[in-house]
């Protein structure tokens, strides 16, 4: 099951670049996806500290809870929020566009 996991991560992870949609030049203005990576980053943390931890039922509990939230980020969360914030940023655009004329 482990492995099956891990290449479900590297799939997801070499997928990504073809999940995003995004239309935005710059990371610094998609303020929802840089809050949402570094909840991303503290998951891998704590997943590399549970693979290290004694296995107890807290551990195993926790490792699987963040287990699921990566595959949440990776193929759920990402995806949409790339085309969340295209979206927003896109009429917001339109927006400020028609106001002009």
């Amino acid at each position: 099951m482990g492995v099956i996991a891990i290449a479900l991560t590297f799939a997801s992870l070499i997928s990504m670049p073809f999940l995003s949609t995004v239309h935005i030049g710059s990371p610094k203005f998609r303020v929802l996806s840089e809050r949402l990576y570094w909840v991303f980053v503290a998951d891998l943390a704590l997943l590399t500290w549970v693979g290290a931890a004694e296995i107890l039922d807290s551990t195993v509990f926790l490792g699987q809870v963040c287990t699921a939230f990566l595959f949440f980020y990776l193929l759920l969360a990402f995806p949409f929020l790339s085309w969340l914030e295209s979206y927003l940023y896109l009429n917001s655009l339109r927006l400020s566009s028609n106001n002009k004329q």
